[in-house]
């Protein structure tokens, strides 16, 4: 018996791995660019993560595990993003280069996203190798993008949460919270909360189903054992996050409405129909108009539209078959509800955002289409199951063959009536575009621009409707290649499971045929032709160029802060600007995008960022602040330029800066100036203004006549309100650098007489000072700095961050372990 049972588990084990190498050898086909380029997506993925990559990878080859960014935002904690320090990527940077464990976590994550849905669909769903094998490379092909959400713990988390299910042993139980914690750190904690509500309600649902005699809040603090754990086992990540919520500003995002468009839902198996190949920087439809009509009917202040994921055309077919299934299991129910529910969520979200926007926690989730990742993982459920049993399993009584039938012919018919309605607008537009314009422009548009709300010029309106009937010809020629290949596809899905429900032909050619489309369809059109998500390869190069500009600015000594300034728009005349002009940002600067190299600046693109330093930024940014993700400036107040260390300002080669700015390097296009009265990053000031809140601290900030230099703000001092002098202040106080590290900073001090040192680094908890080895007292200094009381004479002073919070995390991480592992052992032959 035992070798009969060995026996078996090597075959089951043989066949994990030989299939764990298929999904390996599919990501890798996936990008086959992945040794000689990096594959990634720009905008906050790029300047957020992959740039902070480096700085995690600098600080790690100088022996420092970075608790502390000192690079952005005048100084954030680290482990904070949405990709924690602790994820796989930075596991990986411990032994590869920063391209290499970017393209190995994406081949990785990949792979195993595939692999852990062919185990759940084979082990705990009950499919046929086919079956799963199938589903698992549809879930592959839909994670391609994971940049800020690994995949695979979707399916693992399932298929422990099946086991416990089954076995109710408390192995289960803490394996499943095992991975719980595991996707916390390394995805977004929005996906992590949408997955963990997703799945404690199916826990929930089939323990109530299986009527154990069990009372219903017995049920529900059992199933919320596993969450528990997770979090408890995060806390060294999850406390440091919460601590940093109640000094975060995130009132902004409650004006964004993300919302599903009807018109987008064909995007579920026509990828890309309103995408034009001749003419793509062009819109379909004008965003402004959107979010015009949008905020009528809903009077929300910003919406985003969200597009529903693709899933493949055929396999949408079979998602459809389930709902004509006849005999649905309790789990088939769940998932079709499940999926169901996410895309009526996101649909209808400008109505639900009324109320829920006053929720504390959801009311910060602008992000809901990320609901999405609940619909396609039920999808693909589904998807799998309807293969297994009608296309397999030939079960056809369970099935209202007919509607199907009928589904797929309409399909059909739709398609021919698509193709006909471009062709006439093509070709009426090649033949009459010209007429068609001259009568807009003639006799309706002059009519519409005396409107007060189109403050553009009439010029700027001519062009967009030019551009909207080149858009057009473009988007109806045949020669439309998002056109030509989806076409062909839906085509032949829709008489491939149309002949095959009236069974003309052999069955094994049927599988064969709907195995060629789906991969045809997922991994040529969708993955190679259309990348997902925009994930494009580019070579290294590209992500890091050698910049002359940075170049200089790292050659300069000491410790400062760089300020890169945008191009200046023309609000008038939009079309004027050229977005794709190398200017500053598109050449080195993007916000954060400062740490592939090593220079510090004031800007920032992250969610959760020190509610005082929005304000202190809209100090520095004459335009004002839109939204969290601070940076973008044009304008700069000279005043607080000079407090935040900024000693180089990095401009396009036409812009002139005056005043106090100097000229120091150019070249084709760039210019950069040094600003003579930019203030050390630490100096001494005799002079000190104690207020008593934030308030008049921030009305002093505003004064423009206020010398930084010479005089600091501070609050909580036990001096009382007023200024007060500290010292004589004749002769000035010398202050060298000794050391800057993310955790660390030592700077000897020779004072003449007693002072007050500011650090222009962000005051958090955590921080600590002290004087010759002595604990001192830090202030909060300008609103958002730090500042510390120092003797006469000269002395070594050092700040570290120490922060209380994250070894309070760490201990109770190590309790939940240590808890969990006692229970496994109490409880290994019990069931749970």
């Amino acid at each position: 018996m035992f070798a009969v049972n060995s026996l078996s588990i090597s075959r089951r084990v043989a066949k994990a791995i030989l299939f764990l190498a298929a999904y390996v050898g599919i990501a890798l086909a996936m990008f086959p660019k992945v040794f000689t380029r990096v594959y990634i997506s720009w905008g906050d993925l790029y300047s957020s993560i992959y740039s902070w990559n480096y700085f995690f990878k600098h600080c790690v080859t100088e022996g420092i595990f970075p608790l502390w960014d000192p690079l952005v935002l005048c100084g954030m904690p680290c482990g904070l993003r949405a990709i924690s320090n602790f994820g796989i990527t930075n596991i990986l940077l411990l032994f590869l280069d920063v391209n290499s464990a970017w393209n190995a976590r994406l081949v990785l994550t990949t792979a195993l996203a595939g692999w852990c849905m062919f185990l759940f669909l084979a082990n705990n769903v009950k499919l046929s190798t086919v079956s799963a094998f199938l589903g698992g490379c549809i879930f592959l092909s839909l994670s391609v993008d994971i940049l800020n959400h690994v995949w695979f713990f979707v399916p693992l988390a399932f298929l422990f949460a099946e086991r416990w299910l089954s076995s109710r042993k408390f192995f289960w139980t803490f394996l499943l919270g095992l991975t719980l914690a595991f996707y916390f750190l390394n995805s977004n904690p929005h996906y992590v909360l949408i997955t963990c509500f997703f799945l404690y309600l199916y826990i929930v649902l089939i323990l109530l189903s299986q009527r154990s005699g069990e009372r219903v809040f017995i049920v529900l603090f059992k199933s919320a054992i596993p969450f528990g754990m997770a979090f408890g086992l995060v806390s060294f990540q999850l406390l440091p996050m919460l601590e940093l919520a109640r000094f975060a500003h995130r009132e902004a995002y409650k004006y964004i409405t993300p919302m599903l468009s009807p018109t987008f839902i064909v995007d579920c198996f026509y990828q890309d129909f309103y995408r034009s190949s001749l003419c793509p920087d062009l819109n379909f439809i004008p965003g402004r108009v959107t979010y015009q009509l949008m905020s009528l009917l809903f009077g929300q202040n910003r919406l985003c539209i969200a597009t529903v994921p693709y899933l493949g055309v055929l396999p949408f077919l079979f998602f459809l078959g389930i709902f004509f299934k006849k005999n649905r299991t309790l789990r088939e129910n769940i998932f079709m509800y499940f999926s169901v529910s996410t895309v009526a969520y996101v649909l209808f979200n400008p109505l639900v955002q009324i109320a829920v926007k006053h929720v504390p926690l959801l009311g910060t989730m602008v992000s809901v289409s990320r609901i999405f990742l609940i619909f396609q993982f039920c999808a693909v459920v589904l998807i799998a199951i309807v293969f297994d049993e009608l296309f397999l399993k030939r079960k056809f009584d369970e099935f209202d063959t007919k509607r199907i039938a009928a589904i797929a012919g309409f399909v059909l018919w739709v398609l021919i009536a698509v193709t006909l309605m471009k062709l006439i607008i093509f070709c009426s537009l090649s033949l009459f575009g010209g007429g068609f314009q001259s009568l807009i422009k003639d006799n309706i548009l002059p009519r519409f621009l005396e409107r007060p709300w189109f403050k553009a010029s009439s010029e700027f309106y001519y062009a967009r409707l030019d551009q909207l009937v080149s858009f057009l010809k473009c988007w109806a020629s045949p020669l439309n290649m998002y056109f030509i290949p989806q076409t062909i596809v839906i085509a032949v899905s829709a008489i491939l499971l149309y002949l095959f429900i009236k069974m003309k032909g052999h069955r094994g050619l049927y599988v064969a045929a709907a195995f060629a489309v789906v991969f045809v369809d997922l991994f040529f059109i969708s993955t190679q032709h259309y990348p997902s998500g925009d994930l494009t390869p580019f070579p290294p190069s590209e992500l890091r160029p050698y910049s002359r500009v940075a170049n200089f600015i790292t050659m300069q000594p000491g410790v400062f802060r760089v300020m890169p300034l945008r191009d200046d728009v023309d609000e008038k005349h939009p079309l004027l600007v050229d977005t794709s002009s190398a200017d500053t940002r598109s050449i080195i600067f993007r916000p954060e995008s400062n740490t592939v190299y090593n220079i510090a600046t004031p800007e920032g693109y992250r969610n959760l960022i020190f509610d005082r330093y929005i304000e202190f930024f809209r100090l520095l940014n004459k335009e004002g602040v839109k939204g969290l993700l601070i940076g973008e400036v044009s304008v700069i107040n000279e005043n607080i330029a000079d407090l935040m260390n900024i000693k180089y300002v990095v401009t396009n080669r036409s812009k002139q800066l005056d005043g106090g700015y100097t000229t120091v390097y150019e070249d084709d296009h760039n210019r950069v100036f040094l600003n003579e009265d930019a203030l050390e990053r630490f100096f001494v000031v005799h002079k000190v203004k104690t207020v008593q809140d934030k308030d008049q601290a921030l009305a002093e900030l505003k004064k423009e006549d206020f010398d930084f230099s010479k005089e600091a703000i501070i609050e909580g001092s036990s001096l009382g309100p007023g200024v007060h002098t500290i010292g004589e202040s004749t002769a000035k106080a010398e202050v060298s650098v000794m050391r800057y590290m993310p955790n660390n900073m030592e700077v000897e001090v020779f004072a003449p007489d007693d002072g007050f040192l500011v650090r222009t680094d962000c005051y958090y908890p955590g921080w600590r000072a002290f004087i010759d080895g002595m604990p001192a007292a830090i202030f909060r200094t300008d609103y958002v700095f730090q500042g510390i009381n120092i003797p006469r004479g000269r002395h070594r002073i050092a700040f570290k961050y120490d922060p209380t919070v994250f070894k309070a995390g760490i201990l109770v991480s190590c309790i939940f372990m240590v808890f969990g592992v006692a229970c496994l052992l109490a409880l290994r032959n019990k069931r749970f």
